[in-house]
């Protein structure tokens, strides 16, 4: 009796047979073997027509032979209907034995369940495979792990493999492997997409591969899910990350549209262990993109949401991703560490000038984005970071929005004619640049501390941007495009500045032309709870400057619009203290406009040179009075305040000490806030064709004085 038949057509010229599979014999007449032996050419194709109810096993006794066929198509078995009813099980196929070993000029495999033999499920040495509907590493369920004893799919050293579809039909589910799901190793070209890695058939439950859910290791132009409907894989659950890119030659390749560490329809964390994507030495590669659909949810994985290593991890661009939340950007599902790290990377972009470049980095449990040492020219452009998709309502990372921490010359910046970046809402600082290897770093174009609009507070819960013994960074610009708007910041009255920098190696500094306590226009107040800027033990720093467009709107905050302790040779130029950005609106600071405190010596408040002066008006406005417009304390001295316009002060214009004009001493012994300098007493004033000023100044002698004279301006406006 014959088991296996043999359907000969003609077609281009060449033999097309069909082969029967017909029980679940290990060899022989009917067997899979026997139907593996005698389909040798691409047009032939293997059928399975097993009489009985289903499922059927089928059980090697060794390793199957290599396939040659253009199709195993295990969907022709009775009873088949949306899940495979052939599995075959490598249990007692003996030791590093592969399930199936593609060859020839590609072959379609579909439709079947491989499990437990112990070496991989599915190898493709040969490229041009299909491989779709197939259960790798489960029971024919899809709901148990089965695993196979090395990778679920090895692609090694071919190219042009499809793994998976657009279809449910067409989907792998690809699990419970001992090591990788899918490997490619030495391959270009091969797509992945629409399967779930890690998970069981229902797309819910973690049947994880023991290590990642896919490993590309030196091997270009691959791609993983796509932008259309259905491309997008479920890549969840596994022991290590979900996408592992690996060496120099894993460059180019592609990775969109998936949910990566979530469920299938994104409702709940199924924790890969490791991060959601690993970048180890990998350049040049695309995480995201602009299309719809291509960004991916990266969400609820064990470390990081996406980690960049190595000074090879360089070129790579991560764009329109939800890092952090669910698909709608709108839930947080954050992961365990930072959404994005990087550590030691090089040159990537993260989000860019259009809108549809944006990620959503927010609700990770700890920074939105860390830059470790290292970390050097990397760009993070137009993203929101502590805040949903809408912009609009904080949606935390619970540590830093931004972290570079002895990472030089890197950007964070948004284009106001395209994207801004919005780094609000986060649990402790929105950008922390520290270190004293953070340095040339350029902070520009940035709302800290508001929403997308730049007009409600959605502050970060301590101070929108500090700087920690970080030397020679740049925050904002003379130019409209790189003003920061850093606002809002700070989780009750006194505690939370909108710049705070500290630390004797924080020199050299420039912060001009932001907006700090204001919204966008410069009209209206969103202060921040403490003070505008905030130095502690830092030198040398610029706040302002002197030609148009650098100084800075220091307005409406809480507490100060500037303070000083322990910091000397400073300069504040042409700023904005105290006003709306017209200059003579009333928005004012809480307290005074500039503090200095004990040890801020040296200090310069203004200048001589045309543009240097600051505007400074309404003191007190919240705490009510009476607030000098500049107060020098005790153990401050040395600090030049020149050229300044200061008006409608709740107290002196300016202060030593105390908040009182200091009497005159004889010789101006005494000591205190710019050791009490006297002031010049006038005598005679008179004006006329010209204006002429007679009077004197008691104090120490043998010194060089310099008397500025300015008009008298009313309370209300200047």
């Amino acid at each position: 009796m014959t088991f296996l038949s043999a359907l000969i057509a003609a077609s281009w010229g060449t033999a097309a047979a069909t082969f029967q599979v017909t029980n679940t014999a290990d060899s022989g007449p009917g067997s899979l073997r026997q139907a593996i032996v005698d389909a040798t050419t691409a047009s032939d194709t293997i059928v399975f027509q097993i009489p009985g109810a289903g499922p059927h096993t089928i059980s090697p006794l060794s390793p199957l032979p290599l396939i040659t066929a253009g199709l195993v198509d295990a969907t022709t078995q009775s009873g088949y209907l949306d899940r495979p009813v052939i599995e075959i099980n490598g249990a007692l196929a003996g030791g590093g034995v592969v399930g199936l070993r593609l060859g020839g000029a590609g072959c379609t495999v579909r439709g079947l369940a491989i499990n437990r033999f112990s070496a991989d499920g599915i190898r493709c040495d040969s490229g041009g495979h299909v491989l779709e509907g197939n259960y790798v590493g489960t029971d024919i369920t899809g709901t148990l792990a089965r695993g196979n004893g090395q990778y679920g799919i090895f692609v090694f050293g071919t190219s042009g493999n499809r793994i998976g579809g657009t279809t449910a039909s067409k989907r792998n589910v690809i699990s419970g492997t001992n090591e990788t799901g899918i490997f490619i190793l030495n391959g270009s070209s091969n797509v992945i997409q629409g399967n779930y890695v890690g998970l069981g058939v229902h797309g819910t439950n973690s049947l994880g591969n023991r290590n990642n859910g896919i490993t590309i290791f030196n091997s270009p132009g691959n791609v993983i899910g796509g932008p259309a409907l259905g491309e997008g894989n479920v890549i969840s659950g596994n022991t290590g990350s979900g996408i592992n890119l690996n060496n120099a030659g894993a460059n180019g390749n592609v990775i969109q549209g998936n949910i990566i560490g979530l469920t299938h329809d994104g409702s709940g964390p199924v924790s890969n262990s490791a991060d959601g994507i690993t970048l180890n030495g990998a350049p040049r590669n695309l995480i995201g993109g602009t299309l719809v659909g291509a960004g991916n949810v990266i969400a609820g994985n064990g470390q990081a949401g996406l980690f960049l290593n190595g000074a090879g991890a360089t070129g790579n661009r991560v764009e329109g991703n939800h890092i952090g939340t669910d698909p709608t950007g709108m839930v947080a599902r954050g992961n365990a560490l930072a959404g994005i790290t990087m550590s030691g990377a090089l040159s990537n972009t993260v989000g860019g000038t259009l809108t549809a470049a944006r990620n959503v980095i927010s609700g990770n449990r700890q920074d939105g984005v860390f830059l470790s040492a290292g970390s050097v020219g990397n760009v993070m452009a137009g993203n929101f970071i502590g805040v949903n998709a809408s912009g609009n309502a904080a949606l935390a990372n619970l540590f830093t929005g931004v972290t570079l921490n002895n990472s030089s010359f890197n950007e964070i910046t948004g284009n106001p004619e395209g994207v801004r970046s919005v780094i609000s809402g986060n649990g402790n600082v929105g950008i922390w640049i520290n270190g004293l290897e953070a340095r040339g770093n350029l902070v520009a174009g940035n709302f800290v501390g508001t929403g997308v609009g730049g007009t409600n507070g959605l502050g970060n819960t301590l101070d929108g941007l500090r700087i920690t013994d970080s030397p020679a960074n740049q925050i904002g610009g003379s130019m409209f495009a790189a003003r920061n708007v850093i606002s809002g910041n700070g989780f009750a009255a006194g505690v939370g500045a909108g710049v705070y920098l500290t630390g004797g190696s924080a020199t050299n500094n420039t912060l001009t032309g932001n907006f700090v306590g204001t919204d966008v226009t410069g009209l209206l107040a969103v202060g921040n709870r403490s003070e505008g800027f905030y130095l502690t033990g830092v030198n040398h720093t610029r706040i302002g400057g002197e030609v148009p467009g650098m100084g800075n709107l220091i307005s409406a905050n809480t507490t100060r619009g500037i303070r000083m302790i322990n910091s000397s040779h400073n300069l504040i130029r042409g700023n904005l203290l105290g006003t709306a950005v017209d200059g003579v609106s009333p928005l004012g600071n809480g307290q005074f406009n500039v503090e200095l405190e004990a040890n801020s010596n040296d200090n310069q408040i203004g200048g001589l040179s045309a543009g240097s002066g600051n505007r400074m008006g309404f003191t007190g406005t919240f705490a009510g009075g009476p607030f000098a417009a500049v107060r020098v304390r005790d153990g401050a001295i040395n600090n030049a305040i020149l050229g300044n316009a200061i008006f409608a002060s709740s107290a002196l214009g300016i202060a030593f000490t105390g908040l009182s004009a200091t009497p005159n001493d004889a010789c101006d012994g005494d000591t205190g806030g710019n050791l009490r300098q006297n002031f010049p007493v006038l005598t005679q004033a008179f004006s006329g064709v010209n204006t002429g000023v007679r009077g004197r100044l008691n104090s120490q002698p043998s010194r060089t004085y310099r008397i500025q004279f300015f008009a008298k301006i009313g309370r209300a406006h200047g």
